[in-house]
């Protein structure tokens, strides 16, 4: 049988202060009637052991009451998950990463939408970057080598450094997501000679 953890869990707890004022008040009214009442000498020894019996059912029961509840709540909180897009020691093509270059770090964040059937220009980055494909796909292709590598939405890539690539789409325009390790003063993107830029604006 399936039970619906949600609702079921915030309902008991919503009422778990009643159910322990309700609970208190029945072994209240146990003892009294108890007290209060006649018992047959030949039927004392019995009545009071079913009594007493009354009164341990109830902190059973609420035992078991609030560790279903317990449970049913951890079941239907959400998960915290975390995926790992990358984690490179080379860019795509394979060149070892160096070194991070001197100077005064400077991380840079772009958001980089690419229409359909689009070119980039030829170009090269001098700072380490890497790449998360939000949605599209986009091929990466090497100048020297004549490489190349397709990543789709929902992956990503380690850019390669001092070296010529461009970045390709197919039927769908692509968003990229771009993060640079960088140094102030030095460009993110330094287009190939007689190529136009690679990014054409820059909110």
């Amino acid at each position: 049988m399936t039970f619906p953890t949600r609702t079921f869990a915030v309902a008991l707890g919503s009422n778990m202060a009643w159910m322990d004022r309700s609970i208190a008040e029945q072994n209240y009214s146990i003892r009294r009637e108890f007290e209060r009442t006649t018992i047959p000498a030949q039927n004392k020894n019995n009545s009071a052991r079913n009594v007493m019996k009354k009164l341990d059912i109830y902190p059973g029961l609420f035992a078991m009451i609030a560790l279903f509840a317990s449970a049913a709540h951890a079941a239907s909180e959400p998960e915290i998950k975390a995926k790992v897009a990358i984690k490179e020691v080379a860019s795509w093509e394979g060149t070892p990463y160096k070194s991070y270059p001197a100077g005064q770090p400077q991380l840079t964040i772009l958001e980089i939408t690419i229409p359909p059937h689009t070119a980039l220009p030829w170009h090269q980055h001098p700072v380490p970057n890497a790449a998360y494909v939000v949605s599209g796909d986009l091929t990466i292709e090497d100048r020297t080598s004549g490489k190349s590598h397709k990543v789709t939405a929902g992956q990503g890539f380690a850019e390669s450094v001092n070296s010529s690539h461009r970045g390709v789409t197919g039927d769908r325009q692509a968003v990229v997501i771009v993060t640079y390790s960088g140094v102030e003063g030095i460009p993110l993107s330094i287009p190939d000679k007689g190529e136009k830029a690679e990014f054409e604006h820059v909110e």
